[in-house]
């Protein structure tokens, strides 16, 4: 789609953009870049920035004196961060498991290995995070050290090229850095395509890019001291750079604030400043006052302790403002209310509900059912994005060691847990109810669930087996056991 230049700012859809254009990007790029700048204050909590200086404020917030200067009240309350927390840590705050789906031991050696050295729950929910307030994140896996490693890439900084592609990857991207070097500003331009990665170098002469350099001029080098590389193969058949998007619409990532939820975030804010102000103005009301009530002076101290006065007229009085606050309180749940249901979000998953909190797992579980369904939906784009990032750099690991990983049959699967309480006794009624009353789980296992340090809990073990075995009876030291005498009901039966 193309963007007109001169109005590119109001055709980024919900934001409004207000920065100046970076002159060697696209229109398209250039729009995409003001959406997450936008986007990440709102993350952030920078809604002062974002509403009330920049002008996206749908509202009024009248200035007033406060010690002796003007100043212009806003107060938040940041429901877009809680709501980008809570979708991430239905779907990650419980770390994944990773397994190979056939046995092939190379391949998740390679991935536990993977897992340790990269922090890959960091990093995948780091990810899960970005996508849902920019709409996009993306991921890249590097050689380093002699070894294979996956981080987070900064989505403002990598751009996606051509149109997306069936297994829900772009064909390439490109990564722009710039640098000053003798007064003058050099660009990178790096782009990532299937098994190489080219670079290029240029003079920037206004923020446009000229004439091309050598990659001797930029000051960044490699690990080993020599110039980057105009062409690196990466070994493999795949992008290094693997992309996911948020929620997708006709293959275009949005991100979760799309949805409304920027405008009532300004509504909250509004509405939290207005009661805030009303309440300010109760805490210093000013003073009324007959005209004959003053001093021999004229003048009447506020903090004066005696008045005196021939009528009740006379007496000083402060005047307060009836604001309705509990009108006003109301219309603010009222927004909470349409808030939640905008976010897909119930108000006991986001802490918002008022009162006790639920007497169960199962009763916060069924509340959360709105919720759980959208962590399903947004798991439709994180299991792809997180099963292709292992398998590229299960790949890359096989074409970089010296021992080769067979790749026949290879498949990784990822399994998501939502992080919500389970109540232990519903769980063991349930498994009851279905096994007839059958033991369902060793000893063993039913220890390491209740001790998690594993050498702690193997001695508990040991122990538990220790006083099993003493309280048993031996057959194989001492005197046998004295067998049971049949009873005479056991004869009459036999009879």
């Amino acid at each position: 789609m193309s963007i007109d230049n001169n109005n590119l700012w109001n055709n980024t859809i919900g934001y409004g953009g207000s920065s100046a254009p970076i002159p060697f990007l696209s229109a398209e790029q250039n729009a995409r870049v003001e959406r997450m700048r936008i986007a990440r204050m709102l993350w952030k909590g920078h809604h002062r920035k974002a509403f009330l200086e920049e002008r996206r404020t749908q509202f009024n917030f009248p200035e007033s004196r406060i010690q002796g200067r003007i100043h212009q009240p806003y107060y938040m309350i940041n429901m877009l961060r809680k709501v980008t927390k809570t979708l991430t840590n239905l779907l990650l705050v419980e770390e994944p498991q990773y397994r190979i789906t056939d046995e092939i031991g190379d391949a998740q050696d390679a991935i536990d290995e993977l897992n340790t050295r990269s922090n890959l729950h960091s990093v995948f929910k780091e990810s899960a995070q970005t996508a849902s307030w920019s709409g996009e994140a993306m991921v890249e896996i590097v050689r380093w050290d002699g070894k294979v490693w996956i981080q987070k890439v900064k989505s403002e900084d990598v751009f996606p090229i051509g149109n997306l592609q069936p297994d829900g990857q772009y064909p390439s991207y490109q990564r722009f850095a710039t640098a000053k070097v003798n007064n003058e500003e050099l660009l990178l331009v790096t782009t990532y395509l299937p098994g190489k990665i080219t670079r290029q170098c240029f003079f920037l002469t206004d923020g446009q890019r000229t004439d091309s350099l050598p990659l001797s001029k930029w000051p960044v080098k490699q690990s080993d001291g020599s110039d980057l590389l105009p062409e690196e193969s990466t070994g493999i058949e795949w992008n290094t750079i693997v992309w996911m998007g948020n929620n997708m619409e006709d293959d275009q990532p949005s991100s979760d604030y799309d949805s409304g939820l920027m405008g009532l975030q300004d509504q909250l804010n509004a509405k939290h400043t207005q009661i805030a102000r009303v309440i300010a103005k109760h805490a210093d009301p000013k003073l009324a006052a007959h005209i004959l009530s003053g001093g021999q002076n004229g003048y009447l101290y506020s903090e004066d302790s005696v008045f005196f006065f021939q009528n009740k007229e006379q007496i000083p009085s402060y005047i307060t403002w009836n604001a309705e606050l509990a009108a006003a309180m109301e219309d603010l749940n009222f927004t909470f209310d349409v808030f939640c249901i905008t976010a897909g979000l119930s108000k006991g998953i986001l802490g918002l509900e008022k009162g006790a909190t639920p007497e169960s797992a199962r009763k916060l579980r069924l509340s959360a059912t709105d919720s759980l369904i959208q962590m399903k939906e947004k798991a439709t784009v994180v299991k792809p994005f997180i099963r292709t990032t292992l398998d590229t750099a299960v790949m890359m690991t096989s074409a970089s060691s010296r021992t080769q990983i067979a790749m026949d049959g290879y498949g990784c699967a990822v399994d998501l847990r939502d992080g919500l309480p389970v109540d232990d006794l519903d769980q063991a009624e349930v498994i009851s109810k279905l096994t007839a009353g059958k033991p369902t789980m060793s000893v063993k296992r039913g220890v390491s669930l209740q001790i998690p340090d594993v050498v702690a809990a193997d001695e508990e073990y040991e122990e538990i087996q220790r006083e099993t075995t003493a309280g048993a009876p031996s057959i194989l030291i001492g005197e046998p056991p004295t067998p049971a005498l049949p009873s005479p009901h056991d004869e009459e039966t036999e009879e």
